[in-house]
This record gives structure tokens, sequence and C-alpha cells, in this order.
């Protein structure tokens, strides 16, 4: 339920945050898009879980969280096409930066995760924190459901997010 919760809330503070489409921001099992993606696309997926706890009557849990952020680049492969990773307001880094200050130590996400687990649960105490990213990583047309012979080709780069805390009791556990 801590993973799910966690998904759920920042997806859809993504989605409020960066005023995106249903279709272009979603939960994913990893990076990849939807076949449907259009030219932009946001993927959360889970990250790592490592318990904290070292007595008998609490789970401490830190949750982490992975952000694939996906453009499409058509069939511009060649020279300039680092351009498109740092062009203003739209470009890779531009996408990025976007996403780290929309998740960044954002208590309401934390606050709708909680609200997601409900309130016979404890919650979560801390809230993600961005840890770093990837580097830039081109992909080609299979990534986003293509045949591979598309002339589609898309930039990614994945962002990492940690801290989540959740402290319970282990006689509520949820």
């Amino acid at each position: 339920m801590s993973v799910a919760a966690l998904l759920l809330a920042t997806r859809q503070t993504l989605r409020r945050a960066l005023a995106l489409e249903d279709t272009a921001c979603n939960v994913q099992p990893n990076g990849q898009p939807d076949n449907v993606a259009g030219d932009l696309y946001i993927s959360i997926h889970e990250g790592d879980t490592s318990v904290l706890t070292d007595d008998s009557y609490h789970l401490t849990e830190n949750i982490s969280l992975r952000v694939t952020v996906t453009l499409r680049t058509g069939e511009y492969t060649g020279e300039g096409f680092g351009d498109l990773m740092i062009a203003n307001e739209r470009g890779l880094d531009a996408w990025c930066r976007k996403v780290v200050a929309a998740v960044h130590l954002n208590w309401p996400n934390i606050n709708a995760a909680n609200d997601e687990i409900g309130e016979d649960a404890n919650g979560f105490v801390l809230p993600l924190a961005y840890e770093g990213a990837g580097s830039m990583q081109t992909q080609s047309g299979e990534w986003a459901g293509g045949t591979g012979d598309d002339s589609d080709y898309f930039m990614t780069r994945e962002l990492r997010f940690g801290g989540a805390r959740r402290v319970q009791n282990v006689a509520h556990m949820t």
C-alpha cells in the first residue's frame, strides 16, 4: 500500500503541477511510455524500499520512486540532437527540472499519499527528496511500442527520488 499510494499521489502532483493530460503522465512498471504517448511522456515507477526498523513494535520503511521523462525527437538524430536536450522551455533538461521542482520535498504530495493510505493507518512522515538523475539516453521507436523500423526516436532521462519515510505500528500495518 505504501508504494502504490506514493505512485498515485506523485502522478496526480505531476499532472497538476505541469498541466499534463492523463495520456502524457502515468504510473508504469518501468520508465517506458504507453504506446499512445505523444511528444512528451512522464512515467512514474517504483524504486527501492528499505527497512530502517530496529525494534519489534514498528516497521519503518524508506521508499524511493523513479520518474522517467521521454521526449519524441522524430527523425532528428544527427548533428544538433543535443540542442533538443537543452532547448529552453521544451527541452529534456527543462522538463526534468520542472519534475524536480514539483516533487522535491513536496509536503502536499506526501499528504495526498497519506490520504490514499487512509486515516486508520500510519502514513508517511517524510516527503520524497531529489537524489539525482541518470544521463540522457537515446531510444529507438521500440521504446514507445513501435516496431523498431520506424523513424521515431526518443531521448530519455531517469530521475531518482527517495527518502519518503513511513513508520507503522506493527499491530496496525497496511
